[in-house]
């Protein structure tokens, strides 16, 4: 094994580059098979949730090597650990992280131990108890002390590179030196290692150490999954062929795809799973098939072919005008870090673009803080509700329209638990929301009745408690200001059957509008067609269509409330959820979605 930097790689929100971490990474080549990150954590989410195994071990901000976050293990004799399976073993491994030991008694305490995949020690750095650099090779249970001290209260660098088989291998890095004593050929057997562990398993020690920036390399051979659902579109105009499909997963993390047209590579991407042709002509027919790459140079087989015939003719496209809604933006003018400059600002732009209306987020837990007596209605008149009535204002004073959006429980509506959670009694959201509209009656034209009720991130609601929030809602929105429209809370994707429980629930009546959130699945075009009947794809407003159908409401219409597509660079490991577009795509996207 040799040393060489780490390059600077994103995994799991952490930034990992060879001046922070020594790297110990083999010298292989870049092809299959190549060194990896398969796991990492800078502990920046603030919590231990990626780790398999966690005993007496926290995320804290005390002691930090990087970021704000690290993690700690404390013990005063019960075993203390962070540990990490795999999900792939591995012949040789690389462990880097950082570490502290606030504080030690009379005994050793481990470090680091890297193990086989069913949990079997094969090798552990470990500090003695006179605070210097020792290691355990568990395979023929024998002990090297080196003369390199580890002393308290400073961080220190590690890197522990562990290679099973004949010869085994074992380096060790310390602040960027090689410990020379604990480093060279060793017996460790031949199976493959599987899991990571910080921290002490034994009992009777006493320590404490916390441990930043952590990252895991083995060697991958195994290639990512092929991409399914891959379909190639041809836009009206016969200028190009869209081909698309669902993201591939890989064991460690999928690098991009490689669009082949006929066996030739004609495209290549990132994460994101669409890639444009724009050199067919007209007439032609062509087949296309995607194979997927891995961080180690690891490619899938040939997805099935798509097969795409471009027409001799471009078809007439009817003009865009003739048929573009009114359009508006989501802002959240109201937040607390927003000045009156920003809010004009985006209201600007709203109207420089061309916007009908703008959708704006109203927190009932922010306007009616307290709970409301004979003689204190509770209202923040003037903080909170000064603010809003501001933005409405710069809003309607632009000739934009104002969709409210009345969500965010105070406490005291649902027994403290939290602006998610739907308030006991719906009468005091009804009272609120009678107030609200009265006030602004004539300058708010449409009110949403909280967000995304199908998704617990949100909102923390079965349809039927739903629903009956909603129904009380919709008369005392109309009471404050029998114009307006009402208009349900918009869920997240086109959850037909959150919509259809809610119509069982005895919905229909209780609103004006029915709002969805159609975003697209993986950052796909608007025209990629569903491949299922699940929830995040555009595709399915037909079935959220065909639920109002079924109860009567086919009068009814239908509002994209929050609807678009992330501008951002991607990176191996992003999950499916963030991928990112660029700007032009997600130009070209709105205009294709309207």
């Amino acid at each position: 094994m040799t040393f060489r930097p780490a390059r600077a790689a994103a995994i799991s929100g952490l930034a990992l580059a060879g001046t922070l971490v020594p790297a110990l990474l083999p010298a292989v080549s870049a092809g299959a098979g190549a060194a990896a990150v398969v796991f990492a954590d800078g502990f920046e989410a603030g919590n231990l949730t990626s780790w398999t195994t966690v005993a007496s071990a926290t995320a804290q901000k005390q002691y930090v090597r990087t970021g704000t976050w690290a993690a700690q293990v404390a013990s005063t004799g019960a075993p203390a650990y962070l540990r990490k399976k795999l999900a792939t073993a591995s012949p040789s491994l690389q462990l880097n992280t950082a570490a502290n030991v606030v504080s030690q008694g009379s005994t050793v305490a481990n470090l680091m131990t890297v193990k086989t995949a069913t949990g079997t020690p094969v090798l552990g750095l470990f500090r003695t108890a006179k605070g210097v650099l020792a290691a355990r090779n568990y395979v023929t249970a024998t002990t090297t002390q080196s003369t390199t001290t580890v002393t308290k209260g400073s961080w220190h660098s590690f890197g522990l590179a562990v290679q099973v088989g004949n010869p085994g291998r074992v380096d060790v890095v310390m602040n960027g030196q090689t410990v020379t004593a604990l480093s060279g050929a060793r017996t460790l057997g031949t199976t493959s290692l599987g899991q990571v562990e910080l921290g002490d398993t034994a009992r009777s020690r006493t320590f404490k150490i916390a441990f930043d920036d952590v990252a895991v390399s083995g060697s991958d051979t195994q290639p990512p999954t092929t991409a399914r659902g891959v379909v190639a579109m041809v836009p009206p105009a016969a200028d190009k062929v869209t081909v698309a499909w669902v993201p591939a997963s890989d064991n460690v993390a999928v690098a991009g795809y490689d669009v082949y047209r006929d066996g030739v590579l004609v495209g290549a991407t990132d994460q994101h799973p669409v890639v444009v042709d724009s050199t067919v002509r007209p007439g032609a027919a062509h087949d296309y098939t995607v194979v997927t790459r891995d961080t180690a140079g690891n490619s899938s087989p040939p997805s099935a072919p798509a097969h795409a015939d471009v027409p001799s003719v471009p078809a007439p496209e009817e003009p865009l005008g003739a048929r573009v809604p009114d359009m508006g933006v989501v802002i959240h003018a109201t937040w607390p870090y927003y000045t009156d400059a920003d809010r004009r600002a985006l209201l600007d732009n709203a109207v420089d673009l061309g916007l009908d209306w703008v959708r704006i987020a109203a927190s009932w837990a922010r306007i009616q803080p307290r709970q409301p007596t004979e003689t204190d209605p509770g209202y923040a008149l003037t903080g909170y509700v000064a603010t809003l009535d501001s933005t409405v204002e710069m809003a309607r004073a632009r000739g934009l329209d104002v969709h409210l959006m009345l969500n965010a429980t105070p406490n005291w509506a649902n027994g403290g638990k939290g602006p998610k959670v739907l308030p006991t009694d719906p009468a005091d959201y009804a009272r609120v929301a009678q107030w609200a509209a009265g006030r602004y009656q004539g300058a708010v034209t449409s009110w949403e009745v909280y967000n995304e009720p199908n998704l617990a991130e949100q909102t923390v609601a079965t349809p039927s408690e739903y629903t009956r929030l909603l129904c009380a809602a919709y008369p005392a929105l109309h009471s404050g200001d029998p114009a307006t429209t009402v208009v349900s809370a918009g869920t997240a994707g086109n959850d037909w059957q959150f919509i259809d429980a809610m119509y069982v629930a005895g919905a229909r009546g209780c609103f004006d509008v029915l709002a969805t959130h159609p975003y697209q699945s993986y950052a796909l075009p608007p025209e990629y067609p569903a491949q299922d009947a699940k929830r995040w794809w555009t595709d399915n407003i037909r079935l959220v269509r065909n639920v109002m159908v079924t109860h009567g409401d086919e009068a009814v219409p239908v509002w994209f409330t929050e609807y678009g597509w992330s501008t951002h660079d991607n990176f191996a490991g992003i999950a499916n959820i963030d991928i990112g577009v660029t700007p032009e795509e997600q130009a070209t996207y709105l205009v294709d979605m309207i």
